[in-house]
């Protein structure tokens, strides 16, 4: 009699816990000869945590960022455009003859948000006041597209 009991109390009160509950990416139920599992794949959860120095996101999984500098060389010029993604501004940065060289900033609709020349071999585009978006940044020399690049900026 306590045997029942003591199972219909644990019964009782297991019925209402449950190991995990969150919208995953996505999941399953895996069975073999040695039994079931059931399986999640995504983050069931994370905190956020900022101070005056930073901030600091723990969890399950964590984004992987890589910074990237563009290299490229047309007729005999070559650009390197960093840091990129970017906050505040992108660095252009160029060697050889630049007459007639101009670069456009547009939004990923086309909208044209900034048109400069290249005068320097280093150009800040800044884009401190512009919102956190995907952009393209199109080198050209006289009139002529010379080469796109895709600029994101958090």
């Amino acid at each position: 009699m306590k045997y029942i009991l003591y199972s219909a109390f644990v019964v009782a009160l297991s019925y209402p816990v449950f190991s995990q509950s969150n919208v995953v990416a996505t999941g399953g139920d895996a069975s073999g000869s040695g039994g079931s599992s059931s399986y999640s794949v995504g983050q069931i959860d994370y905190a956020n945590n900022s101070g005056s120095n930073g901030s600091e996101n723990q969890g399950v999984q964590q984004p992987y960022e890589f910074f990237t500098v563009s290299i490229s060389e047309t007729e005999g010029v070559i650009f390197s455009l960093f840091p990129n993604p970017t906050q505040d501004e992108l660095v252009i940065q160029t060697t050889g003859d630049l007459s007639g060289y101009q670069f456009q900033l547009t939004d990923m609709n086309g909208k044209l948000i900034l048109t400069e020349p290249l005068v320097h071999s280093e150009t800040l585009v800044d884009l401190e006041n512009l919102p956190s978006a995907t952009y393209h940044l199109v080198l050209m020399k006289n009139e002529g597209q010379v080469n796109t690049y895709k600029i994101v900026k958090h």
